[in-house]
């Protein structure tokens, strides 16, 4: 019983910061991904390196 408990503890701490990452939208969270995925939001125009740069930054301060 305590195993499951443990499981669900760690599924929600590491499901949570995905769920902050990207309730505004996808690209949002596109520092959580490799750095070629991130290369490429930036070529289709879907951020900004200056964007990204910036949500990372924000996310380490409110940790």
């Amino acid at each position: 019983m305590i195993l499951v408990l443990e499981c669900l503890v760690v599924c929600f701490i590491l499901f949570l910061p995905c769920v902050i990452a990207i309730a505004n939208g996808a690209e949002q969270g596109v520092f959580l991904y490799e750095k070629d995925v991130q290369e490429r939001v930036v070529q289709m125009g879907l951020i900004t390196m200056d964007t990204r740069i910036t949500i990372l930054i924000h996310y380490i301060r409110n940790k």
